[in-house]
């Protein structure tokens, strides 16, 4: 088989099956996007608690982050 044996349409239908596995390949995983969505919410300084922060402050981490106040609105903003 060569490149004369395909048709234009099977040859862009085999390249994009080799793309989208391609890139599949480099998607992380749901256990790996569970994860970093932890780390983003326990490290990310505008949403630890106040106490974290504080112990972080102490170690000369995000000094220039003040503890978020969370209130009810900003948790069920229907309910307002």
């Amino acid at each position: 088989m060569n490149k004369a044996d395909f048709s234009q349409q099977d040859l862009e239908r085999l390249r994009k099956k080799i793309l989208d596995q391609l890139n599949k390949q480099y998607e992380p995983t749901p256990k790996e996007k569970f994860n970093q969505a932890i780390i983003n919410r326990t490290m990310n300084p505008e949403t630890m608690p106040a106490e974290r922060l504080r112990e972080f402050q102490s170690h000369g981490w995000f000094i220039s982050f003040e503890p978020a106040t969370v209130n009810s609105k900003d948790l069920f903003p229907s309910q307002g």
